[in-house]
């Protein structure tokens, strides 16, 4: 849809939580890139651990110089409880702009203790029983151009 009227290359897309850039670094896609075109919407399937607060870099690798920062969201702990939420990461240099849908709980620990995580979805299609559990646990990124 606005890829074609824009006629933008695909972001070779990968996922850091710090601001080191290097597929070697990413928590997503996991030793790769993924192609990401405007308008797509990308299920993570991942869960990370926020202490505080974790923030949260994109990525667009280039292989003829360094790659680009798209854009950052931070994910806190005061967060948890909030049901799905959305943040803009973009890159006026860049001219991205991501759309990053999450949701913090707690999560038990063997010693009986608790982690805050910020949750994705899996991939896939849920089965119909799970599609209620999912609907607020759901982490998508969603790519714009301007």
């Amino acid at each position: 849809m606005i890829q074609s009227v824009l006629d933008e290359e695909p972001d070779d897309l990968y996922i850091t939580t710090d601001s080191n850039a290097g597929a070697d670094h990413a928590v997503w896609p996991g030793g790769s890139t993924f192609s990401a075109a405007a308008g797509t919407q990308i299920p993570l399937g991942i869960q990370l651990r926020v202490d505080g607060s974790q923030e949260v870099f994109l990525w667009d690798q280039d292989d003829v110089s360094a790659d680009d920062l798209l854009g950052s969201v931070t994910i806190s702990e005061d967060e948890q409880g909030g049901g799905s939420l959305s943040k803009l990461a973009h890159s006026e240099e860049e001219r991205s702009y991501y759309y990053v849908r999450y949701h913090v709980d707690s999560t038990p620990t063997p010693l009986g203790g608790h982690h805050v995580v910020a949750r994705g979805s899996q991939p896939g299609d849920p089965s119909a029983s799970d599609r209620r559990a999912l609907s607020g646990t759901q982490q998508i990124l969603r790519r714009w151009h301007r």
